[in-house]
């Protein structure tokens, strides 16, 4: 039996915009507002709202759990190379 998570399980429920906020989060190895917001050229209130529409999508209770959740329903790719 495959260890793999099963990345056809469930489509990605998330607007265009906030699965871009999660795949940069991965991308940029970050939950950090600042950074996330400076990147995606939002405010910091975006980023904050945006990952409170995300837990409450997903049933998730902090941006860790939501970004392993995301990952291994397979909604985002980790990325090998950092944005540095």
């Amino acid at each position: 039996m495959s260890t793999q998570p099963n990345r056809t399980m469930m489509s990605c429920p998330l607007t265009p915009a906030l699965k871009n906020l999660l795949e940069t989060a991965v991308l940029l190895r970050t939950t950090n507002n600042k950074i996330l917001a400076d990147y995606l050229c939002v405010s910091e209130e975006t980023i904050k709202s945006g990952f409170r529409r995300i837990g409450q999508q997903m049933n998730t209770h902090s941006r860790s759990e939501t970004l392993l959740h995301a990952l291994l329903q397979g909604w985002v790719m980790a990325s090998r190379e950092a944005v540095h």
